[in-house]
Formats: structure tokens, sequence, C-alpha cells
């Protein structure tokens, strides 16, 4: 059982996904049942047999559908599905859910709670820059500089999603904003946001961005390496906390970090 759980949770949501999973265990149960029932007796023998085949037969016409928790009407905006090892992303068109604009956005969802969004031009496509977020707290990240009263020079940016909000502070901030690092344990996100969200993954000049995970990243940085201005948004929505990033061995080690008149932010 230790066995299976280990293999399920790191290597088979992965690589095959959840899908293939509930429909290949159900083939497997539906034919142990039926080699069972042929090797038993009984008068429904034929019935039940009958039954059996159907569901192997149901199980592998559904195999090809994903177990997408969005409603009909949702799902003619989707765009994307993807299982990586750390979240059930999903990538839709939508509206943002501040009153009383609602205007068209392009949304990342992390098991079917929003975690990022961008808005969209007229004609449903990504505009030019600047970025423009879909989510208010993205905007009052910004807050921070009325006490720093500057705009940030290096930044560090636990957690990516849709990788907006490092967009906004490059793009709105172009002399000031030096560099941005976006740290992210999960690939699949940074990959999305750089194909649905024009976040630029690699390459740029002033994004930079690490897969890894952001306690590892920020302990295994050289004494050297500040920040003026620190966002923790790991902390997705619906009160997922990853708790080795919400510790007082992190926030110490964190706290080594910043330079003198530095602004820590948490979402």
């Amino acid at each position: 059982s230790i066995v299976g759980t280990l293999l399920v949770s790191f290597v088979l949501v992965e690589f095959i996904g959840t899908s293939a999973i509930v429909y290949g265990v159900g083939v497997v149960l539906a034919l142990v049942a039926v080699y069972c029932f042929f090797q038993g007796g009984g008068a429904f023998r034929k019935a039940g047999s009958a039954l059996a085949i159907l569901g192997i037969i149901g199980g592998f016409m559904g195999s090809g559908t994903p177990l997408t928790p969005l409603s009909a009407g949702e799902k003619e905006n989707l765009l994307e599905v993807k299982e990586s090892a750390y979240h059930y992303i999903t990538i839709m068109n939508g509206r943002t859910q501040i009153a009383p604009y609602r205007e068209r956005a392009r949304l990342m969802l992390f098991n079917n709670l929003i975690e990022s969004g961008i808005i969209l031009d007229a004609n449903g496509e990504l505009p030019p820059p600047p970025a423009r977020t879909a989510a208010g707290y993205v905007v009052l990240l910004q807050l921070g500089m009325v006490l720093t009263g500057d705009a940030p020079r290096e930044m560090l940016v636990v957690g990516c999603g849709g990788g907006v909000g490092p967009r906004m502070f490059k793009e709105n901030y172009p002399d000031e904003v030096k560099v941005i690092d976006v740290v992210d344990i999960d690939p699949w996100v940074f990959k999305l946001a750089e194909k649905w969200f024009d976040y630029p993954f690699s390459g740029d000049e002033v994004i930079k961005s690490h897969v890894e995970d952001g306690r590892m990243y920020v302990e295994q940085l050289p004494p050297d390496k500040k920040w003026d201005y620190i966002i923790m948004d790991a902390y997705s929505s619906g009160g997922r906390i990853p708790t080795h990033l919400f510790t007082q061995e992190f926030f110490t080690t964190l706290r080594a970090r910043p330079t003198d008149d530095a602004l820590l932010i948490i979402t």
C-alpha cells in the first residue's frame, strides 16, 4: 500500500493523469470480476458477464475524456488542462471577478480555484504590454511602494501562477526594476504561463525563472544575494499553504536576504 501510494502520487498522476488511473482501475476490477464470475457458478452468470463487458467497453469509451472539474458552460471556454505533480491546472477564458467591470480575461485555475488571470482585449486575445491583472490582489502588491517610497530594484517572487504580477512590475517600472527572481516548484506552471499569458520563461533580461522549491532556492544562494522587495505568493486559493514556507526557520533565513530598506509582502 505504501509503494502504491507513492507510485500514484509521484509517478502515475503526472505521467498518465487521474482520468487514465480511474478508468484503468475500473477496467482491471471489471476484468477480475469477469474472471471470478466464470470460475464460479450461479443462474445469473451470463447476465452478469454481459454487464461486466458493457462496463469495460464504457470505461474504454470514456477514457479519453478528462475529469475536468468544470460545468458544461465553462468547458466551452476551456483552452488546456494539465495534471502536474503538484496541481490540476486549467487554462480557460472567462470574466474577471472584479465588480462592476467583469472584463474578458484568461484565467489559470489550480484544482478548480482561480489562481491567476490577465485581461484580454475586445477580440479575446492577449493585448500588448503592459499586462493588466484579472485578480485584484495583484494590484495591491504594488502598494508596498507607498511604504518604501520608491519602485523596487531587485525582487523575489515565490509562486509564479500566470506570471502577471512580475510582468506588471517589469512593464510598469522599466527604468527602476532591474531583476525579478521568480521561483516555482512546478515546471508546468511556468510552461503554461509562457504559452497562454506571454510570461517570459527564458531569455529575459529582467525576469529570471527558477524551477525549484522556494525554501531550497533561498537557502542555497550565496549570502551576498539580497532583494529589496520580496513577495510570497505561493499560498494558493482555498487555504492550501505549503507549510515549509510558513515556518519560523524559513522566515529567519529569509530575513537575512533583504536589503536595509526592503519590504516583505505575504499574500
